[in-house]
């Protein structure tokens, strides 16, 4: 998961732009991580504290992500 959105925020010049800005890759890859060791670490004690600001980040950067993935799918559209 962690290469799939570092190549999704690469622009391939001539081939596609980037889908991802840099500030929605930070959000993603931070939940990424948090995923990542809250499904393979079987002590991980979750901090309510860290899962509150992780919600908040993610639902303060959804409409810039969600406008990422719009840009894209505009992109893709043109090339039908």
């Amino acid at each position: 998961h962690r290469e799939l959105l570092k190549r999704m925020l690469i622009e391939v010049p001539k081939i596609r732009p980037r889908v991802l800005s840099k500030e929605s890759y930070q959000m993603l890859d931070e939940l990424r991580g948090f995923r990542h060791i809250f499904r393979h670490s079987y002590n991980y004690s979750l901090s309510s504290e860290k899962i509150a600001r992780l919600r908040q980040d993610l639902l303060s950067a959804w409409d810039k992500i969600e406008k990422d993935i719009t840009h894209f799918e505009m992109f893709l559209q043109r090339q039908l």
